[in-house]
């Protein structure tokens, strides 16, 4: 989506982690595993980019598929792109669990941010949790 986005291609060792919506368990202990705060705070950061103009997105397959990203900065100003998408409501392959992300989130560093990259609005705006949960929800 990158290249599609911003006409250049990523490194194939850009640093990037990425949350799938399909729980696991730990083997030793038999519990699900927690996503980790960040997706949250990724989803978030995006859904809010959405409802305030600031993502750049890519809707394809009748709306089958639908991708949303905007940009930050880390703490030491180096950009990285924040990044939700989902396809075929893949979430409906995994068992129900609640307050676990429905969408594929996560984020990658590139070497610099592209020109046409939306960064994302210091607006704050308050979101529901499923607005968290879901945030390619339609609003």
């Amino acid at each position: 989506m990158h290249a599609l986005l911003y006409n250049d291609f990523l490194p194939q060792r850009t640093q990037s982690k990425f949350h799938i919506p399909l729980p696991e368990a730990d083997p030793q202990t038999g519990r699900m595993v927690q996503p980790l705060d960040q997706t949250y705070a990724f989803s978030s950061t995006v859904r809010r980019a959405i409802l305030t103009g600031t993502a750049d997105e890519v809707r394809a397959y009748n709306g089958s598929f639908r991708y949303a990203c905007t940009w930050d900065r880390l703490d030491s100003g180096t950009p990285i792109c924040l990044v939700v998408f989902n396809i075929y409501a893949f979430h409906t392959l995994a068992p129900k669990v609640s307050n676990f992300p429905k969408c594929f989130v996560g984020m990658y560093i590139p070497r610099q941010a592209p020109v046409t990259a939306s960064w994302v609005s210091p607006l704050k705006v308050e979101l529901k949790r499923g607005e968290v949960l879901d945030p390619l929800q339609r609003t």
